[in-house]
């Protein structure tokens, strides 16, 4: 059963509770931001119960199989892709939860990976938190905002070329990389093109599946990338028409790479 779109359940509610963790991914912060999290673990009981107040929106024990879901559902992932996307931050930062369901006859264990989104911010490494982010600062704040001078650099990218371009995400990651000290891994380098190749995929207009001269809209930046909430009208007209897959992610990914090379 897919999540409900336009619910009002899943308007926009920024994270003021200091209690609220989020991680260096304005994709998952968004989906917790919507509250997006869990909905498949209480959509059984959705005639009986009001789950609003089950829906966690504050970034904490994320099973693995709803953020699986919810990436698919919302942003039209394939689910191969969904389960590498989300399969290394769990190996790297997820912890296990073993529980005996005791409703049957015969008590059956009950084993749970889940995840903080906090803990995605760790470094080193095979973690997936790097250095030379698109808008996060090198040594990440506690509250894992987005940094608003590298955010005010991008949407002052987009708006001077009229929406941002893979060309323009590779002179951004060549930009930010240029300024490390110490070069990255060749491991978070790959990790690193590819949250640029998806990013585009996910977020230009057009959606073609071979449009490499599409764009993504200044305010669909702003949104998304900067206060981490879905661009308006995204069930309607935003959201990839296509699901987005391993080979396309593959691609747009080492586009970016090429046209950092080639500069």
């Amino acid at each position: 059963m897919g999540i409900p779109q336009d619910d009002p359940l899943h308007d926009f509610l920024a994270p003021t509770n200091p209690a609220t963790t989020r991680s260096p991914c304005p994709a998952l912060n968004a989906l917790a931001n919507h509250r997006y999290m869990f909905v498949y673990l209480v959509f059984y009981i959705y005639l009986t119960l009001d789950y609003s107040s089950s829906r966690p929106h504050d970034g904490m024990n994320i099973s693995y199989t709803d953020l699986v879901d919810a990436i698919c559902s919302v942003y039209n992932v394939s689910r191969p892709l969904a389960h590498l996307l989300a399969i290394v931050g769990y190996s790297t930062c997820g912890k296990l939860s073993f529980s005996i369901q005791s409703s049957s006859a015969i008590p059956i264990p009950h084993v749970t990976w889940f995840i903080n989104l906090a803990s995605l911010s760790q470094h080193g490494g095979f973690a997936i938190a790097h250095n030379a982010s698109i808008v996060h600062p090198n040594v990440i704040p506690s509250t894992h905002s987005p940094d608003p001078a590298l955010s005010e650099q991008v949407l002052e990218r987009a708006t001077s070329s009229g929406g941002l371009s893979l060309r323009d995400l590779a002179h951004i990651r060549t930009e930010r990389l240029a300024k490390l000290e110490q070069p990255l891994s060749g491991y978070h380098e790959q990790v690193a093109l590819g949250e640029a190749g998806l990013l585009w995929s996910v977020m230009r207009e057009g959606k073609q599946e071979r449009g490499y001269d599409d764009v993504i809209p200044v305010e669909r930046l702003r949104h998304w990338l900067c206060e981490e909430r879905l661009p308006d009208n995204w069930w309607s007209s935003v959201r990839p028409s296509h699901t987005v897959g391993l080979i396309e992610a593959r691609s747009n990914a080492n586009a970016v790479h090429t046209l950092m090379t080639n500069a």
